[in-house]
């Protein structure tokens, strides 16, 4: 295929190569004097989704989560790989911090999981969460797993087993001892009962797992 562009009374023809080239130079010249941020801007191809007020979230939360993908709908593939993921939180009730730190879609595309860390909004002593939430982000259940000292405790990665069943690691400064500990867990995907779990400790070292 062939491309032209029209400068005055002069038309240039180019070839697919050599015009995404100096379209590209173009967009480069332009950013290098007009610099700004890529930044996602709230419209309506957005979707936002918010945590209910399950028993252990204070319903003044309200921790959100973006999808831009030029439709309503999520497209889990797009989300993941396209970097279309923006975690953002917002506190009506005073101080709070909510965060995902990992997320997974089932095979069937049906179910999205979050995981990650959250002090329900009193900007205290951080807890470990997991959402499962449907295609159109509504909640399916929400759940709360391990409680420590510092508002960074959470679940930091999850996936799932050959039985569909979720497998999480989340670490943790104990409120007895002040020691770390990590903490791997077997939930059940369809409620997120846990099905079993293991905990190891690490004396003073602060633990550090992040996915796989």
């Amino acid at each position: 295929m062939i491309y032209y562009s029209k400068i005055g009374g002069l038309v240039v023809y180019f070839t697919k190569k050599v015009f995404i080239k100096i379209s590209s130079i173009i967009f480069l010249l332009w950013f290098l004097i007009f610099p700004s941020e890529f930044v996602f801007a709230a419209t309506s191809n957005q979707v936002t989704w918010q945590f209910s007020s399950a028993d252990g979230f204070n319903i003044s939360d309200s921790a959100k989560v973006f999808f831009d993908n030029n439709s309503t709908k999520l497209i889990p593939d797009d989300f993941i790989s396209g970097g279309y993921q923006i975690w953002h939180d917002s506190h009506t009730g005073g101080v709070g911090d909510s965060e995902g730190w990992d997320i997974i879609v089932s095979d069937d595309r049906n179910y999205i999981y979050f995981c990650g860390s959250t002090d329900n909004g009193a900007g205290g002593n951080g807890q470990g969460f997991i959402v499962k939430v449907d295609q159109n982000l509504n909640e399916i259940w929400y759940q709360t797993y391990v409680e420590g000292t510092t508002s960074t405790d959470g679940m930091q990665a999850i996936q799932f087993d050959s039985k569909g069943n979720l497998i999480t690691v989340g670490e943790y400064v104990s409120t007895v001892d002040g020691n770390a500990y990590f903490k791997i867990m077997k939930i059940n995907a369809n409620n997120g009962d846990v099905i079993w779990q293991d905990t190891q400790a690490r004396g003073n070292t602060w633990v550090s797992l992040w996915d796989d």
